[in-house]
C-alpha cells in the first residue's frame, strides 16, 4: 500500500495498512525532520520531529499518543531514541542551539536543555555505556558528549 506524505511527495510502500495509516496521519507536523521507531508499553511507536515539537504515534492504530511534546523554541532538526535503564528516552536537537531529553512514557522533558552549541544541533545520539547514559550532540562546528 502506498501513502503520499508531505510536501516532497515521498512514497512509502508497505504491506501493513496500519503503517500507511500512521504515515498518512502525519499532516499535523506538515514537514518532518526526523523519525524513529521504538516500543512503548509493548506496542510499536513512531516518534516524529518537526516544527517545535516531538510527537508519538501508535503504529497499530495510526493514532497520535497524547499531545506533542514541546520545549524547543525553534525547529526540531534531529531525533534519536534508545532504551535507557529500562525506559524509552528520546534526544532532540534544534535550531535553537539546544538538545533536550524526553521520557517517552510520561511524555515529559528530562532535566534542563543541553546547551553549548552555537548553531543548529543537527545530529544527536544516545546510548548506555557501563550502565551510564551517554548523549552525543553535534552542529556544523562541534561535537559534544
Amino acid at each position: 500500500m502506498d501513502a503520499d506524505v508531505g510536501a516532497w511527495g515521498i512514497q512509502w510502500s508497505t504491506a501493513d495498512p496500519s503503517a500507511a495509516a500512521v504515515l498518512a496521519q502525519l499532516t499535523p507536523q506538515k514537514k518532518l525532520s526526523s523519525v524513529a521507531f521504538t516500543r512503548l508499553d509493548g506496542r510499536a511507536v513512531l516518534v516524529t520531529a518537526g516544527d517545535k515539537s516531538v510527537r508519538l504515534w501508535d503504529v497499530g492504530s495510526g493514532q497520535p499518543i497524547g499531545k506533542g511534546m514541546t520545549g524547543h523554541t525553534a525547529w526540531v532538526a534531529s531525533l534519536a531514541v534508545a532504551d535507557l535503564g529500562g525506559r524509552p528516552v528520546a534526544v532532540t536537537g534544534s535550531l535553537d542551539g539546544t538538545a533536550r531529553l524526553w521520557d517517552l512514557t510520561s511524555r515529559k522533558k528530562l532535566g534542563q536543555p543541553l546547551e553549548g552549541h552555537h548553531g543548529c544541533v543537527n545530529a544527536v545520539a544516545l546510548t548506555e555505556v557501563d550502565g551510564q547514559p551517554v548523549v552525543v550532540t553535534g552542529d556544523s562546528d562541534a561535537v559534544r558528549i
